[in-house]
């Protein structure tokens, strides 16, 4: 189990940044916006009740307003925002019982995920994650290494999704991906990745089993473990 719950006080975003779910270079931008809105959330520099316009939060992450007036829906949309008709958006606090929600919604839609690609991955690409998961193994200490992971993780999650076959099924998945990779981002430290990276082994062990059962029980027991963690960590 785990036991370490880092400070509340976010991590720097350059630590880690995991590579962007879409091909798309807007959609690229939308989601670098996204992540950047994440981490001031995060961090506790956006206060709850805080509004603030689209204009002044691009200049204030450095970017045009497009992408971020892209992620803005995307944050109204996923209840991290709040945004009226023709008003600025609001920012709320982001708490324990958000993750509670979010990982509730990622067990309802990977597990069920995980067991069709047990069937459906083909071994090509079940080779590489396989071989991606050992290449990570063998650079705990490098000083990338939260890069690395989250990249991997990214990587990870989504090729399963793929997998699934079921296109709504991985564009669900995908959506509730883009909170996770701020937690990867803000809240996820080097001495947890050898657990989580065990965890996936023992996921695509089920995988190239070719046993959807067992493949649903890895993910579950993956997304409840850190669950918990992450419940723990904005506790309070």
């Amino acid at each position: 189990m785990i036991t370490k719950v880092p400070r509340k006080s976010a991590a720097k975003p350059a630590r880690a940044t995991p590579s962007a779910p879409h091909a798309d270079s807007g959609d690229a931008l939308a989601d670098a916006a996204y992540q950047a809105i994440l981490a001031e959330i995060f961090a506790g520099r956006m206060r709850s009740g805080e509004s603030i316009s689209e204009v002044e939060l691009a200049r204030r992450l450095g970017m045009s307003r497009t992408p971020v007036h892209q992620a803005v829906r995307e944050l109204v949309r996923d209840g991290l925002l709040t945004q009226a008709p023709n008003r600025r958006p609001v920012f709320h606090t982001f708490t324990s019982a958000d993750v509670q929600e979010i990982y509730e919604m990622r067990l309802l839609l990977e597990t069920e995920a995980a067991a069709l690609a047990a069937l459906r991955l083909d071994r090509p690409r079940l080779q590489e994650l396989m071989a991606d998961c050992a290449e990570l193994r063998r650079n705990l200490k490098a000083q990338d290494v939260l890069t690395r992971w989250a990249d991997l993780d990214e990587r990870f999650h989504r090729e399963i999704a793929l997998a699934s076959g079921n296109r709504r099924l991985a564009q669900d998945i995908f959506r509730y991906r883009l909170v996770h990779r701020g937690f990867n981002t803000n809240r996820f430290t080097a001495d947890l990745i050898p657990q989580s990276l065990l965890e996936h082994e023992n996921l695509l062990a089920a995988l190239d089993a070719r046993d959807p059962q067992a493949a649903r029980v890895a993910m579950t027991t993956h997304l409840r473990e850190w669950q918990a963690y992450y419940v723990r960590s904005f506790a309070g």
